[in-house]
């Protein structure tokens, strides 16, 4: 999110208030206080900017590991009823066993 002119001013303020500044000088001596201050205010939104960009990627991580987990169960879960069955051919049975394994392999 791109800082705008309002909140600068907003943090500026707030800055002062917490540390008792009555002035921030923006020409003349002492002017490097309001470039440093406004820097410091760029970094900090980027880094909450970054903190809810990981929290996303988080989120959408731990769904799509939840989706393969709940697919690989039902995927289980129908192999082994299918090998209950007495129906099954054997090439049918081959099948599920190998795809069995191969799930089990691959963790």
């Amino acid at each position: 999110m791109a800082l705008s002119a309002k909140m600068v001013t907003s943090e500026i303020l707030m800055c002062g208030l917490k540390t008792g500044l009555n002035a921030i000088p923006v020409v003349g001596p002492g002017f490097e206080v309001a470039f440093s201050l406004v820097e410091g205010l760029q970094k900090r939104h980027e880094a909450l900017a970054n903190a809810d960009r990981l929290a996303d990627l988080e989120a959408q991580m731990t769904r799509t590991e939840r989706n393969m987990r709940d697919t690989i169960e039902r995927e289980i879960r129908t192999i082994l009823s299918n090998l209950g069955r007495t129906d099954v051919s054997g090439h049918e049975l081959t099948g599920e066993m190998r795809e069995f394994f191969q799930i089990q392999q691959q963790g």
